[in-house]
């Protein structure tokens, strides 16, 4: 093993992988590795924008997260890389808001993501109860858009 093989490796050992948690049947973010970040808590904004121009993430932006999970790149069309508090919800393009999510959980998330930003539109939901529920476990919003408690 020559030195830089050495090297890579006692530094791939000293990164702790982050974990998932989970609620129920759905995977949750490690919540050290993914903390979240919010952009805006302005409803405002949020009700009256597009995205589109906030959605740049690089390649090295993807494989960081992808590592961060100790997932091999050669994996991750199994995972949606996603935003924890989601963009048209006022959360943050960067790491600390992102992780990879396994399928198929990551459709039921974007179905509770859709539904809240309409609520919170409409003014049947404020915007920090969301963000904090997409951080502590968005299954508590999932339960809540089929109606159970």
């Amino acid at each position: 093993m020559n030195l830089l093989s050495m090297v890579l490796l006692l530094l791939l050992q000293a990164v702790p992988v982050a974990h998932y948690r989970h609620s129920g049947r759905w995977a949750l973010p490690d919540s050290m590795a993914t903390p979240g970040a919010i952009e805006t808590s302005d409803t405002a904004i949020i009700c009256h924008r597009t995205t589109k121009a906030l959605r740049h993430v690089t390649a090295a932006m993807h494989h960081a997260v992808f590592a961060e999970y100790g997932i091999p790149w050669s994996a991750h069309a199994r995972y949606e890389d996603d935003h924890l508090i989601s963009l048209e919800l006022g959360g943050r393009n960067d790491n600390a808001n992102r992780w990879p999510q396994p399928y198929p959980s990551a459709y039921s998330k974007d179905s509770v993501e859709n539904w809240a930003h309409r609520q919170v539109c409409r003014g049947g939901l404020s915007l920090p109860y969301v963000q904090l529920q997409l951080v502590r476990d968005w299954t508590v919003l999932y339960h809540r858009m089929k109606g159970r408690p």
